[in-house]
This record gives structure tokens, C-alpha cells and sequence, in this order.
């Protein structure tokens, strides 16, 4: 079944079309119990209205499995997908596939993307150069240095004994991590707990080189040895959806 266009932006403008999908307000009221047939015809207009209405940000009309076969592609070919600021590039390394969740480890870092019906694809342009997977906003996390315990969804199993810590200015769609496995790091990481994350990232920078870890709605990514966070910020969609990663190249 084709997917719904939706953005989570409603908002139909004088012209009578909607500036977050492209589509009237009829079309937007039948999609729900219309054919496929209807919902390609109305797919099939998208991109010339897009185009009339100056719509830059919008939703692809991928599955589940389209998601998942365009990541693993883009990873086997080099692209590097951010979140957080965090990036990740295979670097030839294999890509597996198991019950929906991919996987790559690469010499600098690792990547663990959970591709289910909730992620969901937009693009910036007509093409696939700049693609975002985004998940249904939620929450946005405690502030303050924050344990979490061992992190046992760690890509590789050698890392599942490190310590995860919140640094406590993660957003609606990342949570910034670093995970520690020196003796001495995790007493001082526990002493300051509650404090404030990026002052506490300074200092590791400076110190030491625990591994950095960004959470988000379909996974995450890990990069050993301490490489800092850019500070950039999570992309906007709309109230409805929140950026989890992104193809920044390739």
C-alpha cells in the first residue's frame, strides 16, 4: 500500500492545496479508504505542484523495505549518514541485514539503524542526494549528566560491558552519549552527575577519549576514540516528524 504524503505540516493555502503534502483537501479526506489507483494518480501530481507551491521538504513514497535497501545501497557505495553531528561511512566494511535492523562496523565507528514501519524518508529535492529518515517526534530528553548502565545495545559485542552516559542536551530526535570503559573516567563521569553536558564534554575532550554514541528513533551511531560533537542541531520537519539521521554524502 502506497504511503500518505503527510508531512505532519497541514495547512492548505488559498490556491486550495496543502503547503506540507502537495494535496487538496478532498484528496487528504479519501486517502485513508481510496485504491491504490487513486493514491498514484495523486503521487504522480506531487512533483509539479511541489514545484508550483515552493515546497522544498517532502515525504518519499517509500516502504519499509525501500528504506532499508536504499540505506544499505548508499553505505556499499560510501555515503556517510550524520545524526547529531556524529557521521558514519561503511569504508568497505559489510553491511548485515537481520529481521529489519542493518548493521556496519567500520575501523573509526559503527552504525544501527532499526528500519520498521515507524521511520519514514523526505528528500530536499527531486533527487536522492540529501535523504532523511525521520520517526514521529517525541519527548525530549532530561537535562544534566545522566547513567544509563551498561550499553548493551552497543553494535559490537566487545563494547557491551562500557558504561553509557546521557550528556543531557540531547533534543526531540538525538540523544548525545558518551560511552566510557576506563575504571577511573567512570568515577569521575559518576561524581558529576546533574551537571551540565557540554561543559562536561569539554573536559573529556581534553582528558581522555571515551567513545561517542547519538541515539534516535531508529537506532544509532557510535564513533570510537572520543571524536566531539559538532553541536549541530536536529533538522526540523514539522511538529508531526523529527530527523534521525541523514545522507549528508552520497
Amino acid at each position: 500500500m502506497l504511503t500518505s504524503p503527510c508531512t505532519g505540516v497541514c495547512q492548505i493555502d488559498k490556491s486550495g492545496f496543502c503547503r506540507g503534502c502537495g494535496r487538496t483537501r478532498e484528496e487528504i479526506g479519501a486517502w485513508r479508504n481510496a485504491g491504490e489507483d487513486f493514491r498514484r494518480h495523486v503521487w504522480a501530481e506531487l512533483p509539479q505542484r511541489r514545484a508550483a507551491l515552493g515546497i522544498k521538504l517532502y515525504r518519499k513514497d517509500w516502504s519499509a523495505s525501500d528504506v532499508r535497501e536504499f540505506v544499505v545501497a548508499s553505505l556499499r557505495r560510501g555515503g556517510v549518514w550524520s545524526a547529531g553531528g556524529l557521521e558514519f561511512r561503511a569504508e568497505g566494511s559489510e553491511v548485515q541485514v537481520e529481521g529489519g535492523v542493518l548493521r556496519c562496523v567500520s575501523p573509526r565507528g559503527a552504525l544501527s539503524f532499526a528500519l520498521d514501519g515507524s521511520a519514514c524518508a523526505f528528500a530536499t529535492g527531486e533527487g536522492d542526494d540529501t535523504i532523511i529518515l525521520a520517526t514521529p517526534r517525541r519527548g525530549t530528553a532530561p537535562s544534566g549528566l545522566r547513567r544509563l548502565g551498561p550499553d548493551v545495545e552497543a553494535v559490537r559485542e566487545r563494547d557491551r560491558t562500557g558504561i553509557l552516559y546521557d550528556l543531557g542536551f540531547g533534543d526531540a530526535g538525538c540523544i548525545y552519549c558518551v560511552r566510557a570503559t576506563n575504571p577511573g573516567l567512570i568515577a569521575r563521569l559518576d561524581t558529576l552527575a546533574g551537571r551540565e553536558g557540554r561543559a562536561i564534554l569539554a573536559e573529556l575532550s581534553k582528558n581522555s577519549a571515551p567513545d561517542g554514541v547519538v541515539l534516535t528513533g531508529i537506532g544509532r551511531i557510535e564513533v570510537f576514540g572520543g571524536v566531539p560533537f559538532s553541536g549541530e542541531g536536529t533538522l526540523e520537519i514539522s511538529p508531526t516528524y523529527v530527523a534521525c539521521a541523514v545522507l549528508t554524502r552520497g
